[in-house]
């Protein structure tokens, strides 16, 4: 009888232990799960831009289009994080635009061209890897950018622009490559149009907008 008891105890006792450890491992698991979650994060980043014009349907002389440098700020999403690969969505304000000079044998006029936008960059294929401490990155996208406002500006100031002459909405491909340290991301985003800046140039002569920004985001 006492046995048959401590036999039963030991039986219990044992699923007890085995239960301990299935549960402990579960929970072991999910905490590496959430772990691995906390690598992408909601973030914010600010930085540096550069952008300029560029011409189709005619020859680029006598303009010489020169960069505007301006800054662009905004929150960080993370969309979708399945191992190495992930999709960000980035959400903010720009400023973009080109300094241009125009010039021939009778006049010349520099002029500069600002806009503010909202913009709205989809990285939907981002690949990392791991070096050494550092985490390397390449993803490539699209963005979308609505112009609060422009501002135009000539020397001479009294050269006539059209009403309406820029587009309200500028919209592209986006190359990003980013290096990660911890919470702290470096990230140079290459981007360029494929609407027309310009909408009042009639026929093949069109503007587009092209540029890159150096970024740095901080995970949360």
């Amino acid at each position: 009888m006492q046995l048959n008891l401590t036999s039963n105890y030991l039986r219990r006792m044992k699923k007890v232990i085995l239960s301990v450890l299935f549960l402990s491992l579960v929970s072991l698991s999910f905490s590496q799960d959430q772990e691995q979650e906390k690598v992408s994060k909601i973030g914010v980043y600010a930085g540096l831009t550069q952008s300029t014009f560029y011409r189709t349907g005619f020859p680029s002389l006598p303009f010489d289009s020169g960069s505007l440098f301006g800054f662009e700020a905004g929150i960080d999403f993370p969309l979708v994080q399945n191992g190495n690969f992930e999709s960000r969505l980035y959400l903010g304000y720009s400023i973009y635009g080109a300094n241009e000079t125009f010039a021939d044998d009778a006049q010349s006029v520099e002029t500069k061209v600002s806009f503010n936008a909202l913009r709205l960059a989809a990285i939907p294929a981002i690949y990392t890897f791991d070096v050494d401490k550092f985490k390397v990155s390449a993803g490539i996208g699209g963005y979308a950018a609505y112009n609060l406002n422009e501002s135009v500006s000539s020397t001479p100031d009294d050269v006539f622009f059209e009403e309406d002459l820029f587009s309200s909405l500028n919209y592209g491909l986006q190359l990003q490559l980013g290096l990660r340290y911890q919470r702290y991301i470096l990230n140079l985003n290459l981007y360029n149009s494929l609407n027309n800046v310009a909408e009042a140039f009639i026929g093949p002569a069109v503007i587009k907008s092209k540029g890159s920004s150096l970024t740095v985001s901080y995970m949360f």
